[in-house]
């Protein structure tokens, strides 16, 4: 009888600890599930993000808002997990730097919209108009060496998108003035210089806007 009842303590034993690494396995593999959509959701993010800085297309924007937040979904499913079988809570830290890298991305966004997600809107939409009509100012002059200044204070516009370095916002203005300096000498009347200043003034405005928001 003693051998019968160790036997079946050991039979019972042994299906405990048989479904005890079953719960275990199966709680690993729901842990690792979790942490691959968790990386998933974070890739495809990442990829919405450069999108994004290629396109200013506002869809990428959303695309990467909905994976943002599923991958704060699945960091909540996963701190879950770990709490319910008394797991310390890793995720923390990737709950405290997905909020940052919203934040982030959220002012870049921002930042991006102000500028001008195409060349017709915001700050670069505007020193396009402002530039379109200083451009008609200077061809009704039908002045070469007028137009040569003008072109070099496009040069230095160009010069300031492309390097992002505020001596060409400094450069363009000197040009500017320049501009008007040399239309006086050749002695063009005060109404004159009046007519032209006004375009360069809302070309210079626009300028300004643009390199504050770049800054």
């Amino acid at each position: 009888g003693l051998v019968v009842a160790t036997g079946l303590i050991g039979l019972s034993s042994a299906s405990s600890a048989r479904t005890a690494a079953t719960e275990i396995v199966e709680h690993r593999m729901v842990e690792l599930a979790l942490i691959a959509d968790l990386t998933g959701e974070l890739h495809h993010a990442l990829q919405a993000k450069d999108d994004f800085l290629r396109t200013r297309s506002l869809d990428d924007v959303k695309t990467h808002d909905n994976h943002a937040k599923a991958l704060a979904a699945v960091t909540d499913k996963l701190r879950g997990q770990l709490l319910a079988q008394d797991k310390p809570d890793l995720t923390t830290g990737i709950s405290k730097d997905h909020a940052a890298y919203c934040g982030a991305f959220a002012d870049l966004v921002t930042e991006y919209t102000a500028r001008g997600l195409t060349e017709k809107l915001g700050f670069e939409g505007k020193l396009r108009e402002a530039a379109h009509a200083v451009e008609g100012m200077v061809q009704s002059l039908t002045n070469k060496e007028l137009e040569a200044v003008y072109l070099m204070v496009r040069r230095h516009e160009k010069d300031f998108l492309l390097r992002g370095r505020p001596d060409y916002i400094e450069k363009a203005k000197a040009s500017i003035a320049n501009f008007l300096s040399v239309a006086k000498v050749q002695g063009t009347t005060e109404a004159a210089l009046g007519t032209m200043q006004s375009p360069w003034q809302g070309y210079e405005t626009a300028l300004t806007e643009l390199a504050a928001s770049i800054a």
